[in-house]
């Protein structure tokens, strides 16, 4: 009885069971879905950060480089939109440059 209970048990340990690999799959699927959801959250998270570091640069007593940390976030609110919406980057490159630096030149920053 031990030899056969030892000879079972390596063999479903060295092949997955049904049950595994259906819990892998819809994990797997949880997991996109999720990242899916989650993603324009991201972006969020980087404008709020960034913009936040903005205003405790000018404000905050704390000697700490909030410029630097607001330019991190920046960038990567970029970097991941243009990873999560090619769409946007292609459109954008499309674009008449011209018309860009036009609105860009007329704002101001107080």
């Amino acid at each position: 009885a031990t030899a056969t209970a030892t000879a079972t048990a390596s063999a479903s340990s060295s092949s997955p069971s049904p049950i595994n690999s259906t819990v892998s799959s819809q994990n797997q699927q949880f997991v996109q879905a999720l990242a899916t959801q989650v993603k324009p959250f991201v972006l969020a998270a980087h404008l709020y950060w960034g913009t936040w570091a903005v205003v405790q640069a000018k404000h905050s007593p704390i000697d700490f480089d909030f410029l630097g940390y607001a330019d991190l976030r920046f960038r990567g609110y970029f970097e991941h939109k243009n990873a999560f919406f090619p769409q946007a980057e292609a459109a954008i490159s499309k674009a008449d440059p011209t018309a860009m630096s036009d609105q860009a030149s007329s704002c101001t920053v107080s």
